[in-house]
């Protein structure tokens, strides 16, 4: 038998994307919930999660 799956939640994939603030406006077009966290400097960043429960990472180097 095997164990209920669950989620990673600090182990995860990142995006790097050159233009975080359109991805933002698409994804929140979209109704997909932003997450804002810890602030990383010299970063443009947050995080999403997919429908399965895995948290991604959006991340734009400014």
């Amino acid at each position: 038998m095997e164990e209920d799956f669950i989620a990673a939640k600090k182990a995860h994939p990142a995006f790097l994307v050159h233009n975080a603030t359109d991805v933002r406006k698409s994804l929140e077009a979209q109704e997909i919930e932003i997450i804002y966290g810890d602030d990383l400097e010299g970063a443009d960043r947050f995080y999403i999660y997919d429908p399965f429960g895995n948290r991604i990472e959006i991340i734009e180097w400014l």
